[in-house]
This record gives structure tokens, sequence and C-alpha cells, in this order.
């Protein structure tokens, strides 16, 4: 038997396991030409987290206001 590491071998074998790689990540994120669920899973999840921030920012923007509406009664009044 021949099983001697060459440098042939080891390219061709990592084209191979490369090539097998590229396969899984295109099912993985592609399915029959649709978007998979861990794609559209990943798109919910960062609209949601983009929605929460906008969310978070309005309440925070509102209470500031709020805030200083009342500072400005106090301490005028």
């Amino acid at each position: 038997m021949n099983d001697y590491v060459t440098d042939e071998n080891c390219m061709k074998r990592s084209g191979e396991i490369m090539a097998a790689i590229k396969s899984l990540e295109i099912r993985l994120y592609r399915d029959n030409g649709h978007v998979s669920i861990q794609t559209r899973i990943e798109r919910h999840e960062q609209s949601l987290c983009m929605l929460c921030k906008i969310v978070y920012g309005t309440v925070g923007v509102t209470l500031l206001a709020v805030g200083g509406a009342i500072l400005a009664l106090v301490i005028k009044g």
C-alpha cells in the first residue's frame, strides 16, 4: 500500500472537503430555490431587534420629554 501523504493528495482532499462544505452551506441556507427556515428565523430576529430598538428609543425620548416638562413646572412653580 502506498498511503503516503503528498502535497498533491492534500490539495486534492482539501478541494473535496471544501466542495462538500460549500454544498452543505448551500443546502442549509437555500432549499429548492426557496429561503430556508434558518434564514427566515434570522431575518425575523433581525427585524424584531430593530423594532425593539425603535420602541425603546421612542419610550426613552418620551420619558425625557415628560421628565423635562415636569421639571420645568416644578422650577417655575
